[in-house]
């Protein structure tokens, strides 16, 4: 997906504080908005024009978290987000429960390559702080069959999100990286540079992927 992006973009990717060559614990979206935070006064630093952040699942947290805590960018793009901590039925996250809230569980993490914090500092939810982003332009992706968090959670954010913002649902989307390809790559950036009033250069990435439904923008969400 970066390097897809990176056909309109200059693209920072980078490993989360517990994850892959970075350093200390992964506290599941609470403190990583620092993370973002350094990556983004990296990019002002480097001088590269209007810079939007994009987070998937537990990224989705942290970039809203550093938009409504921090801010400093000119869009913001959340894919697969909960709008809550708690409250998940599904298998999926129970399993992730599960590892992260027992020291057998974080041992069998730190195998796969992720390093899980032992406490828990409980933050506010991503739904109460998304109202806080506006006036910076939200754009929020979600699968109708994301086995983690249900459709419902989206919609959360969504309603308590202010404006200007825009919704992306697909039938066939999946969970996170499920549903990341060179389509909605391209989607993606004709709607990032709409949202910083830019021009898409590129009239043949306007395509949607399978079943997506985009509605919302401006100062009046459509439908």
């Amino acid at each position: 997906m970066a390097v897809a992006l990176s056909r309109w973009f200059t693209v920072y990717a980078f490993d989360f504080r517990g994850h892959g060559r970075s350093g200390g614990f992964c506290t599941y979206g609470d403190l990583e908005y620092l993370d973002v935070d350094t990556v983004v006064r990296r990019a002002r630093t480097e001088g590269v024009g209007p810079v939007a952040t994009v987070g998937v699942s537990m990224g989705g947290i942290a970039v809203i978290r550093h938009a409504a805590l921090r801010g400093g960018v000119d869009a913001v793009v959340a894919i697969s987000t909960p709008a809550r901590w708690n409250g998940h039925p599904s298998v999926a996250v129970r399993r992730i429960r599960r590892m992260t809230d027992t020291r057998r569980g974080r041992r069998l993490a730190r195998l796969l390559g992720v390093r899980l914090s032992e406490s828990w500092s409980d933050p506010e939810d991503p739904e109460a702080l998304v109202g806080r982003i506006t006036p910076t332009p939200l754009i929020l992706v979600h699968g109708r069959d994301d086995h983690f968090f249900e459709e419902d959670e989206v919609w959360r954010l969504y309603r308590r999100a202010g404006h200007p913002k825009r919704l992306m649902l697909a039938r066939r989307f999946g969970h996170a990286e499920d549903g990341l390809n060179a389509t909605l790559a391209g989607l993606l950036a004709r709607r990032i540079l709409e949202a910083v009033g830019r021009s898409f250069p590129d009239d043949a990435a306007d395509r949607s992927p399978p079943g997506l439904t985009d509605r919302g923008t401006g100062g009046v969400p459509s439908t």
